[in-house]
Order: structure tokens, then sequence, then C-alpha cells
């Protein structure tokens, strides 16, 4: 008796390799589904994500938006899905503090949460500021606030085992 594969549309792709940067995080391009938790493939995740866009000076939609400390505003918009059985603790770590932007002269900057960052957009635009909910799926932004224009983004949430993060460039 075989196993039935999951309809298309709900089929995640897996990766055999994992390519790591010099910094020892998972390389991933926009659009690529990563996750954590589970039994370490992305099928068995516990929170799966895809940072779908990147946007550099972007505009602020809120209205009481603070101005830049670092100097850009860059936008991330993602889409995240929690299983059934997610541990409570792994929702909240999509926030500015479990970011680092890398710039093109190789300096990092760890500092990326500023006023700015929780002002910029509007609360509908946001990802939820607290945990997520098992079970659950969300679209939404989180702003970092850097001097840099390009470089890498890093993810590395806080108290996580997850062998390093995962980096973009942009």
């Amino acid at each position: 008796m075989g196993t039935t594969a999951p309809p298309a549309s709900t089929a995640l792709p897996t990766t055999t390799t994992k390519p790591r940067s010099a910094r020892g995080l998972i390389q991933k391009k926009i659009g690529e589904i990563a996750g954590f938790g589970g039994t370490g493939s992305i099928d068995s995740s516990q929170v799966k994500f895809t940072l779908d866009a990147i946007q550099v000076d972007a505009k602020c939609s809120a209205k009481y938006a603070s101005r830049s400390e670092n100097g850009h505003l860059v936008v991330l918009s993602w889409t995240i899905q929690t299983s059934a059985d997610m541990e409570p603790a792994m929702g909240g770590m999509f926030n500015p503090h479990s970011f680092a932007v890398v710039g093109q002269d190789g300096l990092t900057e760890a500092n990326v949460a500023t006023a700015a960052t929780y002002s910029c957009l509007k609360d509908s635009e946001q990802l939820p500021v607290g945990d997520l909910a098992a079970g659950s799926k969300y679209v939404g932004k989180l702003v970092l606030d850097t001097r840099s224009t390009s470089g890498v983004i890093t993810f590395r949430p806080t108290g996580l085992d997850t062998s390093g993060g995962w980096e973009w460039p942009f």
C-alpha cells in the first residue's frame, strides 16, 4: 500500500542541501520557504515562513510614523504558517530584535530595532507583535532601521536552536 502525496497546492518543497554563508546561516532567496521546530525537514516544521519581498526606503503608512534613526527603513513582507502542534514559545520570534543587516562594506548592524520600526506601518499591515497562534496563517510586514541600502538581512531567532538562522541578500 503506497502513501498519498498532499495535493499540489499544499505541497511544500524540501531542500536536500542547505547552502550556508560564512556566518553559518542558511542562505535563502526571496519567496523560498524556510521553517523551524519539528524533526528537521521543512514538511515537519512547526513554523514555516517565506520572506516575500524586501523594500528599501519604503514609505510609512502610519499617521504618527517616526523618521529613520539609522538612515533607511527596510520593510520585510512575510507569510508565516504555524502548525496545530506548534510550541507556544516559537510564535514570538518574528520581531526586529531577531534581525541584523550586513552592509556591502561587511559591517554588521545588530541594532536595527528603533522607534521607527514599530511606528512606520499601520497596525493592519504589521505582523502581530506578540506570540503567533498555533494552526494559523499570517501575512504581514516587519520594518528594520538600517544605514544600508543593500547587503544581507540575517534572521537569528533568540532562544531557538536553528543551527544559526537564515539570511537573504537585498
